[in-house]
């Protein structure tokens, strides 16, 4: 199990990580936004317009979809800490190792656990 200082570490990890998920999401719409409009001002074409429009909706979803994604899995590891919950499988209860948590923070299973949950997923 992990000490109360190793645990404080990871909550201080998460938190930077989800920092860093939030910037990195809004930088790079911002820069494909600052590209779709100087393409837009170089054609000022309206069908092109309706197009590039389009490119900016989807972009918007995927980095949505990979900001929900991580930010979820982030939030959901700060969640279990304030809980006492953190480093439990989530399925079965057992310990999670302390080295394991140290690289995956946001783990919720144990490596039996994981492999079931897993398989269940491609089925």
């Amino acid at each position: 199990m992990l000490t109360v200082e190793e645990l404080e570490n990871i909550k201080e990890r998460l938190g930077k990580q989800f920092a860093k998920i939030v910037m990195e999401a809004h930088a790079t719409l911002d820069a494909e936004l600052v590209h779709l409009c100087s393409e837009v001002d170089s054609t000022r074409g309206e069908e092109h317009l309706k197009a590039l429009g389009g490119d900016l909706c989807g972009l918007k979803k995927v980095i949505g979809v990979e900001l929900d994604l991580s930010a979820v899995e982030i939030l959901s590891a700060l969640c279990r800490i304030g809980e006492n919950t953190y480093g439990r499988c989530m399925e079965c209860g057992a310990d999670l190792p302390g080295p394991l948590l140290q690289s995956h923070p946001t783990e919720r299973f144990c490596s039996c656990c994981r492999v079931n949950h897993r398989q269940l997923e491609h089925n």
